[in-house]
This record gives C-alpha cells, sequence and structure tokens, in this order.
C-alpha cells in the first residue's frame, strides 16, 4: 500500500497540507518583508534568502478566507515551496509537523467542490480527528492570476553572482533609501540632486496623475509627484513630509516621501530581478530588489523607466524653461557656479560634512565585534566585505554617550581603512549651487582651553553671496578617520575643501 508524507503548516484556527518534496525550509524572519509594487494585496512582498529573491504571499488571504496571517511586526514565518523549478514563500501563522498517511486515507477533491477548496488536490483528517487539512495544489497555486515566483535557476545565479565578489568587485555604487507609505524604495544617488522639508505646495497646473503640484526651492519651481503613485499604491492622504529631488536630465521634479531613511553603498549583483508576471512588470518603474548584506531590502527605483514617461518628461522639460532666466543671470554676471553637497546631522549640536566624504549612511548594527580594550574604538563591523572600525563621534565631541540605541552611521573612507561615525541622527542632504569660489572657513579648530580630537576638525564656513549666504558648521570626518588610523599621507587642512577647491 502506498503511503504519502506532508508537511503540516497553521493558517488561522486551521492547518493546510503540502507534499514534502515541495515544502522546501521554514525561515522565520526578524524583519517585515519588502513589498512589491502592482501585487495584488494577498502578495505580503519578498525577502532575501542566501542572496536570491522569495517572493510571498499571505497564505490565509490567498485562501479567501477574510482572515490575514497573524505574524506580528517583529517575527514572519515563512514556508518556501518550490515546484517545477518555481520557488516562492508562504506566510504562515505556525509551523506543524511531518506526517505519513496511507493512500486509503487520502481522498481526492474534485472541481464540484466549493471555491475555498479549488486550490487543493486532497483532503485527509488525522487519527482520532475529524477536522479536515487539505493537500494544497502547488500547479494550482501557480497558475492563479498575479502570482509570483522566481525559478531556481535565477536563484542559483543570484548566489553565484554574490559569492566572493565583494573581494572582487571595486565599482559601488550609492543609493539613498526612502519610505513611502507601506513601500521603502532607493533611488541611485548620481541622479539625486537634494532633499529637502517640503512645505507648502501650488496647485498642479494639469492634471496628471500622481502630480501633486509644485514646490518652490530656491530660485527654482520643482514639479512635485507622488512617490507611492508612481509605484503603483494608492495614492498617499497626508501632506508630504520630504522631497526628493531628482535630475531628469531635462529638468527637475520631486518625489514626495514621508522620510528618507539613510544613503547605502551597493554592488550590481544587490540589485534582484523582480518577480511577478510580464503583465504586472510591464511599465514598471522599479529594476529590481535591492538587497544589501545586513541590511532591510528595498525596491531598487529605475530612473530610466521613471523619467522614459512622457507626461513626466514634458512638465519636467517645461519647469526647466521656466526656470531658465535665472540660469542665463547666473551666467551672464561672468561667475563660474558649483553645486556643494552636504549631509546635516546631529551629534552634540548639529553639523555638517561634506557628502563626497561618505561611502554610507547605516543604521546602527545589530551586531558587531566590541573591542573594549581600544578606547577611542567601540568596536569593528563588515559592510560590503569590508571592516569598518566603529567611533562614538559623541564622545570625541566631549559628551559621554554608550554606542547603541536609535543612532546613524557615517562610514568615511581614508586609504588606511574605513570608520563609522556614530552619531544621533542624519538629516537631510543639502545641495546648495553657489559661485564656486564663495567658500570661506572662517575658523579651524575650536575655542576651548583643551580642544578634543573631533574639535580640532571642525570649521565655521559659509557658502554663497548676499542673501543666499548660508553659514555652515563643518566637520571634516575623513581628516579625522584619517589620524585616527594613522594614516600621514592624509592631509587634514587639504580636506576640510571640496578635492577641486583644495588647491585653492
Amino acid at each position: 500500500m502506498s503511503t504519502h508524507s506532508f508537511g503540516i503548516l497553521g493558517v488561522g484556527d486551521g492547518e493546510v497540507a503540502f507534499e514534502l518534496d515541495s515544502l522546501r525550509e521554514v525561515v522565520a524572519l526578524q524583519q517585515p518583508l519588502a513589498r512589491l509594487p502592482r501585487t495584488p494585496a494577498w502578495v505580503s512582498g519578498s525577502f532575501t534568502l542566501r542572496g536570491a529573491q522569495i517572493p510571498t504571499v499571505d497564505l490565509a488571504a490567498l485562501m479567501g478566507n477574510g482572515q490575514p496571517s497573524s505574524a506580528d511586526e517583529q517575527r514572519y514565518v515563512v514556508a518556501v515551496l518550490a515546484s517545477g523549478g518555481r520557488r516562492f514563500g508562504v506566510l504562515v501563522d505556525r509551523v506543524g509537523d511531518v506526517i505519513s498517511i496511507d493512500g486509503e486515507q487520502l481522498n481526492t477533491l474534485d472541481r464540484a467542490d466549493s471555491d475555498e477548496r479549488l486550490l487543493a488536490a486532497h483532503v485527509f483528517c488525522r487519527t482520532q480527528s475529524d477536522k479536515p487539512i487539505y493537500v494544497l495544489d502547488m500547479e494550482a497555486l501557480l497558475a492563479i492570476e498575479g502570482m509570483v515566483h522566481v525559478s531556481d535557476e535565477a536563484g542559483r545565479k543570484a548566489r553565484a553572482a554574490r559569492t566572493g565578489n565583494y573581494a572582487r568587485e571595486t565599482a559601488r555604487k550609492r543609493a539613498v533609501i526612502a519610505c513611502a507609505g507601506p513601500l521603502t524604495f532607493a533611488v541611485d544617488a548620481d541622479v539625486v540632486r537634494e532633499i529637502a522639508a517640503c512645505q507648502d505646495l501650488s496647485k498642479p497646473a494639469v492634471a496628471i496623475a500622481g502630480y501633486l503640484g509644485n514646490h518652490r526651492l530656491r530660485d527654482d519651481l520643482v514639479p512635485v509627484f507622488d512617490a507611492r503613485s508612481l509605484l503603483g499604491e494608492a495614492p498617499t492622504t497626508q501632506p508630504p513630509a520630504q522631497l526628493l529631488v531628482i535630475d531628469t536630465g531635462q529638468g527637475k521634479l520631486a518625489l514626495a516621501v514621508e522620510h528618507v531613511q539613510s544613503m547605502a553603498t551597493y554592488q550590481s549583483q544587490d540589485c534582484l530581478p523582480l518577480s511577478g508576471s510580464a503583465d504586472q512588470l510591464r511599465d514598471s518603474v522599479v529594476a529590481g530588489l535591492l538587497s544589501r548584506p545586513g541590511q532591510a531590502d528595498a525596491l531598487m527605483l529605475s530612473h530610466s523607466a521613471l523619467f522614459a514617461r512622457e507626461e513626466l518628461a514634458n512638465i519636467a522639460r517645461v519647469h526647466a524653461e521656466l526656470n531658465q532666466d535665472m540660469l542665463q543671470q547666473r551666467q551672464s554676471s561672468g561667475l563660474a557656479w558649483r553645486r556643494f553637497a552636504f549631509l546635516h546631522f546631529q551629534v552634540a549640536g548639529e553639523f555638517v560634512v561634506w557628502l563626497d566624504q561618505l561611502e554610507a549612511v547605516l543604521p546602527m548594527p545589530e551586531h558587531y565585534a566590541p573591542l573594549g580594550h581600544a578606547r577611542v574604538f567601540e568596536g569593528v563591523f563588515r559592510h560590503l566585505g569590508a571592516l569598518v572600525n566603529l567611533v562614538d563621534l559623541r564622545r570625541l565631541l566631549g559628551r559621554e554617550q554608550a554606542a547603541g540605541g536609535d543612532c546613524r552611521v557615517l562610514v568615511v573612507p581614508v586609504p588606511a581603512g574605513r570608520i563609522g561615525f556614530i552619531v544621533d541622527a542624519a538629516d537631510d542632504i543639502e545641495y546648495i549651487e553657489a559661485p564656486a569660489d564663495s567658500l570661506h572657513v572662517y575658523r579651524r579648530g575650536s575655542d576651548a582651553a583643551r580642544p578634543t580630537l573631533a574639535q580640532r576638525h571642525h570649521c565655521l564656513t559659509s557658502v554663497g553671496v548676499g542673501e543666499r549666504k548660508q553659514y555652515l558648521s563643518l566637520l571634516c570626518l575623513q581628516a579625522l578617520a584619517a589620524e585616527l588610523l594613522g594614516d600621514e599621507t592624509a592631509l587634514p587642512a587639504s580636506l576640510c575643501a571640496p578635492p577641486a577647491l583644495a588647491s585653492a
């Protein structure tokens, strides 16, 4: 007599079963799934497993019982399934046992059964129990319209591409990570021109989906679009808090977001192909899932696909023409203009640092190797295959503060290595357009009788002229990192100015 082996999974108050051959593993996740755009409500999102993306569906919602999985915000239980070279995950409430039953205990279902049971091929009951357990049909699941999955081959290629490549590949890119409703997404830093607080928006001139209005950014009028709407989610109902200003090549436009989370460094193999049907992916502005070791996943925005949208390109072009008068005035003045880029951060006060000095802005790592004996260095952790030495900048500025908590780490590379400076918060990235020779350093160091190591690398500077002059409290973190690592080849004085101005 034939026997059948099944893995039992708990969904709500009931249980379902899968053929043991299709149940590959069960994963307990400690962070929410990355939402996928333009997918059915029962698609929970995606996560990364050993370098491969695993799209995941909420099994309770998919079965239509009206009760989503009860997984809380701290722990998600996902069963990874595979059939015919296709792989996906199902979000469940709990994991049961593995049982084997005789063939005569297995009852076959047919199409005459209710719609709720069409996903099931068979049903059986445990010994001494009359509660049915439905055996879900993998082919029926994969045939559902809107179902998401990846191929086993794609997973193998992703793992092969990532294995060891961090040590070999030197071409790294930077991305700005932002949140828009339930979505976390990334934009290539090369096209980001500014991160600004969103003030009052003027009404849009034309009715275009996602077009919220216009924002006055110094002398320019910038069109603002709802990032949630562009990514295929329901439009926002709350006033936007921050703007991600990007350059389309034909003009600027801004994406309205709830907040900018961080800046991250990544490599090409970190962007995994997005799963889904051809209809879901058609015209998508999402290039893939940005999955970085030790960091939360984010949707990678394809700015080229976004800029190719005719309505967005036209709006950006029209506003660029409206802003042309100011540009002509600048050109007629005979001054050489440049864009100065700063990151504003808080650490025993408010400071800025040159954006070009940073490799990444990260959350405080949950796990790092402490170095309690090494006074200045708090510990060490690995980021993209390289070791980063943790230094609490608050202590270097004379304020005692233990490492940890809700803080940020500014990763600064120098020839001798990398320093991750712990700060209280990382705020806006600001791009200031001003005459190239308008940067002035008024004072270097500190007036304190016994300045700390970090205070010696403080500069009071100004950028701009006339009414547009801005005063900035600048910390040269690159020079500080070089001194901490004993890098005598770095010149602290020259590092307090942008590379193009170092010799000025």
